[in-house]
């Protein structure tokens, strides 16, 4: 598992029990990070640099970088779709696909009068947490922006992150 921490320029990654196994310097703080096991690479965001998405070496240096030009973008999360070998990329209030020849795609979701908190892909679904000034979210979307359930919150919870692992063990 890998994890950052805002405002660090550093990746830690931690093993199956969770217990830290090591640490990598980078070139500045991310604020998403998923992999692609497609090119066996890392993607990343920053909130520093919110209209680029930056692929990563498997030591967490910058080898390209993508313009995602979308207005009003504001900090993006991140996450692959593996069956369509694409990212799925948040922003404040819609979810667009950037592909590998960096197109982006039209909005697939769009969040009217609330906030994008994040996403994941699990294929063919997208799960998109969204809230606003009363209550939190989780939408389930198809992989072609399709609302398909939608779960609110009770009151207490929040949902802070939220990691799929796809490995059967």
């Amino acid at each position: 598992f890998y994890f950052t921490e805002r405002g660090a320029r550093k990746v830690y990654q931690y093993g199956r029990s969770f217990v830290p196994e090591r640490s990598f310097h980078t070139a500045r703080s991310y604020a998403s990070l998923c992999f692609d096991p497609s090119e066996r690479c890392f993607w990343a965001a920053s909130s520093q640099c919110a209209a680029e998405i930056f692929k990563l070496d498997a030591c967490f240096r910058e080898i390209d970088c993508y313009a995602v030009a979308v207005p009003g973008c504001g900090e993006p999360g991140l996450s692959y779709d593996c069956s369509r070998d694409r990212l799925v990329v948040a922003f404040a209030s819609m979810v667009v696909c950037v592909e590998k020849d960096r197109r982006v795609s039209r909005p697939l979701v769009r969040c009217g009068g609330e906030w994008i908190l994040g996403l994941v892909s699990v294929s063919p679904y997208i799960f998109v947490n969204c809230a606003d000034d009363d209550r939190q979210t989780i939408r389930i979307f198809s992989s072609e922006g399709a609302l398909l359930e939608e779960y609110t919150l009770p009151g207490a919870d929040v949902v802070i992150a939220a990691v799929f692992n796809p490995s059967p063990d």
